[in-house]
Order: C-alpha cells, then sequence, then structure tokens
C-alpha cells in the first residue's frame, strides 16, 4: 500500500507545524493556509505534478479529495478521470464539503459552485499552445492516427505539417480536440475571436491563479505565498515527462497556422502568462531569491530520492523561507507514486471517511 507508513508521517508533520508559529508568507503579517482548493487540471501540461502536491497536501491535513466514482474494470486507465460526468463522484463525507480537486474534469462553473463552497480558491496551470501540442501528438497519437512512418525527425514534422493543414482545410476552429480551452470548459464549436474575448472575462475572476508550466518553480512560490504555505507543501519530484516531442520541429508557416487553430487556447495562454507575471512582480525582487532557494532544495531531494539509499532522513535547513523539515522514504515514495497507483489509494481513503462518516450520531 502506498498510503502505509504514512500516518507516523502524517502525525509528525501536524505536531511540527502545530509547533512553527512562524509563517513564512509573502507579507510580513500572519496568515491561515488556504485549504479549500479546486484545481483545474489541463492536459498536458504539468499538471500530474501539481496533483500530486496537492493530493499530499489533503493527507498531510485530512482534507476530503472530489474523487471519481467509476467502475475501475470497465472504465480502465479512465475511472480517476471526472471530465463531464459531474454526477460520478464520491460524496463528501456526512456534515462536511470537499476541500480539494485535482483530478481532470472540464470546467464548468456552476457544477463548480455547487461542488465547493465560497471561499475556495480556484486555480488551473497552461503551458505554450506550440509546445503542448508537440508534446500531445505523441501522447495522445496524433501522429499514429495519421499513419506516420517514423522513419526520422524529418518525416513526422513533415505529418505534422500535413496534418494542421488537414484541420485548416476541413473548417476546424482547433488543431486539438483536446486542448486547453476545452478543460476550461469551451466547446470546440465555441473556440472563436468573438466568444473567447467575453468568456475571458468570465474565467479571469473566477481563477484566482494560474500557474505557467514554463515556470513551474516561479508558479509554485507564487503559490505557496498567495495561499499562506509552507516550503514543504510545495517540494516535488517530476513526473509523466515527455521528450519524446523535443525533437520534433515545425516551420514558421505551420507554427502560425497552428496558433490560428488554436487561437481560443493561445489567447487563455497570453491572458493567464501576462497576468503570472503581474503577480510575480507585485511581490518583488525577493520572491526570485526564493525561487531559487526552491530550485536548490528541489535538487537535493531528487539526488536523495532517486539515489534511494535511505539511511537517514534528508534534513533541509532553516531558511529565509523555511523552517526546518525533513524528507522520509516515505516522502519519496509518495512523490514518485504513480497516477494511478496514487488514485487508487486515495479513492478507497475517500469512501473509507465517507462510509465512517454515516456511523457517526448527528
Amino acid at each position: 500500500m502506498l498510503l502505509s507508513g504514512f500516518f507516523f508521517y502524517t502525525n509528525y508533520y501536524q505536531i511540527s507545524s502545530t509547533i512553527k508559529s512562524r509563517k513564512l508568507t509573502s507579507g510580513f503579517g500572519y496568515c491561515p493556509k488556504v485549504k479549500k482548493i479546486a484545481f483545474l487540471k489541463v492536459h498536458k501540461a504539468g499538471s500530474t505534478s501539481v496533483s500530486n502536491i496537492l493530493q499530499r497536501f489533503a493527507l498531510h491535513n485530512d482534507l476530503n479529495l472530489l474523487l471519481p466514482d467509476k467502475n475501475q474494470t470497465s472504465k480502465r486507465f479512465m475511472f480517476h478521470v471526472i471530465g463531464r460526468d459531474y454526477s460520478q463522484t464520491i460524496p463528501a463525507p456526512r456534515g462536511q464539503h470537499y476541500d480539494i480537486l485535482c483530478n481532470h474534469v472540464v470546467y464548468n462553473r456552476e457544477q463548480f459552485k455547487n461542488w465547493f463552497d465560497p471561499d475556495t480558491k480556484y486555480i488551473a496551470i497552461v503551458r505554450d499552445p506550440v509546445d503542448r501540442f508537440l508534446s500531445a501528438a505523441y501522447y495522445y497519437g496524433v501522429l499514429s492516427k495519421n499513419k506516420v512512418n517514423e522513419h526520422g525527425i524529418e518525416t513526422e514534422s513533415l505529418q505534422l505539417e500535413n496534418y494542421l493543414l488537414e484541420r485548416a482545410r476541413n473548417g476546424s476552429n482547433t488543431a486539438d480536440p483536446l486542448n486547453q480551452a476545452v478543460d476550461f470548459g469551451v466547446h470546440p464549436r465555441n473556440q472563436t475571436k468573438s466568444f473567447m474575448s467575453n468568456y475571458l472575462d468570465i474565467i479571469k475572476d473566477d481563477f484566482s491563479l494560474v500557474l505557467i508550466m514554463e515556470y513551474f518553480d516561479e508558479s509554485l512560490v507564487l503559490m505557496r505565498r498567495l495561499f499562506c504555505w509552507e516550503l514543504q507543501d510545495i517540494i516535488y519530484l517530476k513526473l509523466n515527462i515527455n521528450k519524446r516531442h523535443l525533437s520534433l520541429t515545425l516551420t514558421e508557416d505551420s507554427i502560425k497556422l497552428l496558433k490560428y487553430l488554436q487561437s481560443a487556447e493561445q489567447m487563455i495562454y497570453e491572458l493567464f502568462l501576462d497576468r503570472f507575471w503581474q503577480q510575480m512582480l507585485h511581490e518583488g525582487p525577493g520572491v526570485f531569491d526564493e525561487v531559487q532557494h526552491l530550485k536548490n532544495v528541489l535538487s537535493r531531494i531528487s539526488r536523495y530520492c532517486y539515489l534511494g539509499v535511505f539511511s537517514s532522513d534528508l534534513v533541509v535547513e532553516t531558511s529565509e523561507w523555511n523552517n526546518i523539515f525533513s524528507i522520509s522514504a516515505d516522502d519519496c515514495r509518495m512523490m514518485m507514486s504513480p497516477e494511478i497507483a496514487m488514485n487508487k489509494e486515495l479513492i478507497a481513503r475517500q469512501w473509507q471517511k465517507y462510509y465512517k462518516s454515516l456511523k457517526k450520531k448527528i
């Protein structure tokens, strides 16, 4: 069991967090941690790493996760995806509410309001549409679906260009049916500039923070500061890395065509990229020192976890941005656990919490 041996660590974490009175946040005052978060898990945008962070945060703080209720046999690898199956979710424990969402779901404003309390923070992550498309081309089989012969980079790039031209000739609004605009609730038929100009105003207000994949560590530091978290809340190991697309190249004309086809996605990306840098600059120059500190800490943790020699815990010393904390073998296993396996454990845990709540007297 992935969570076996984890409960000792959970107790240690909660006790040590209680002892710490100093919250190292972006301001000079004190503030409670934000613990109600709805994360829009955008496809192929580094969202698996964010989900793992939120899942561990939920475990550390005994929070309720909004998880799908699907047959793991019939749904196979889709059992952990909510998508548009809004009714197929595990009920919150009786008398309680959902705290954290970090599984794939198509954004629906009214449904999110039904699920979460008004003070819940909505967050998401986006990625440069060109890079995301190239990554998705392999991951979702765009190349194989178009009968690509993988005899070299040149052939694959040419096939991608032909694919884009075919989409344009067919009058498609998008190059990828699973693009970021779809995750944000925009049907492909509505991915026009006229529709998006109004829709952007809505999602800009709904989402208080949108992380940027290209600036992942910077995004995590910003989230830590805005949500009054501690450094150990945002540590991670990189998951679901697909480097194969890095060999693909597109001509300048093909990139222009791709941006045209993905105009809705491009508008979303540019909107949140611009706001991200406004938020970062608002934090002051010290935020970039903290980013570098986080990178240094993550490098140490990565070496410790992947080396796999756990004779003792890794101690991260006190700094301007964190109190002392330690990383154990259990922490490494949690950070490295595959997405499917982690979801199976969390779904079992959430059902256990629900049935336990039914036995309690109101």
